[in-house]
């Protein structure tokens, strides 16, 4: 019962410190605070003094709105004055002006002096592919446009029912969102913007392609989530089932709830 109970006085130190943060009360923070403590994040790490914590509290750059600790974090005590406390959480907050939602794996070390409870290291990294390949963005580059990164775009009128369909019944993996306007999924090593437009549903071209081994088998899957598959007249393909058949290639058109065209393709011979 003392474990845990300890276990939970660290849990409580964490809340404490996301609410200090989130309200910016920068007295609370300090409170909190080891005389120094390092960081660490996708920009690198820092070992910050009180002072340089208080003026980073004080950034009109970006502000915590709202943050949600997922699942219960996991605590361990090194000695009986030094913890370590891990956990996932989630942040809505606005930077530079613009709403956006991420999700973090956090760890904090915590040391008792005199009886009192500070923050020594504190870290986070974004969720997401252990390599960084699902990065939203790279940094510019003064390369020619065909070494730059290229991204396909969905327009949608409603991007809530776009979510249940990109993330549940296709199984993209949000990666970066901008409050209700953008969503961007990671998709192989590839990235996929799907944003609210007035102009969703326009397009009557095939919008996005998703190269598969046993087209077959994707198809039987998306079906049993609902797909209805579409079926054109195409010069030099003959129609078997739900898939358009040619030498060398086989291919299966279908929608997402706005009308954009998308399609799964699968080299002859791929399976």
């Amino acid at each position: 019962m003392e474990q845990v109970q300890s276990e939970r006085e660290i849990i409580n130190l964490e809340h404490a410190y996301w609410r200090a943060i989130q309200e910016q009360d920068v007295d609370a923070a300090m409170e909190l605070t080891d005389e120094r403590c390092v960081v660490t994040g996708a920009q690198g790490y820092a070992s910050i003094d009180r002072d340089q914590f208080a003026q980073m509290m004080k950034s009109e750059r970006w502000q915590l709105h709202r943050y949600e600790l997922l699942g219960e974090p996991a605590v361990r005590f090194l000695s009986p004055d030094v913890a370590v406390v891990a956990y996932k959480v989630k942040e809505d907050m606005k930077v530079e002006g613009k709403p956006l939602t991420l999700e973090a794996a956090d760890a904090s070390t915590w040391v008792r002096r005199d009886g009192k409870w500070r923050c020594a290291l504190h870290t986070e990294s974004l969720v997401g592919d252990p390599f960084g390949r699902d990065r939203v963005s790279r940094a510019p580059t003064d390369e020619p446009i065909a070494a730059q990164d290229a991204v396909a775009n969905l327009a949608v009128k409603d991007l809530s029912k776009a979510r249940k369909f990109y993330e549940e019944t296709l199984g993209l993996k949000p990666v970066h969102e901008e409050g209700g306007e953008l969503v961007v999924y990671q998709s192989g090593n590839t990235t996929l913007n799907v944003y609210r437009s007035n102009y969703a549903g326009t397009n009557q071209a095939t919008a996005v392609t998703w190269t598969v081994g046993n087209i077959e088998e994707a198809v039987k899957e998306l079906q049993s989530k609902g797909v209805t598959f579409e079926h054109y007249d195409m010069p030099g393909m003959r129609l078997e089932g739900e898939l358009h058949v040619s030498p060398g290639m086989k291919v299966a058109w279908f929608k997402d709830p706005d009308g954009n065209i998308l399609n799964l393709i699968s080299p002859e011979g791929s399976q």
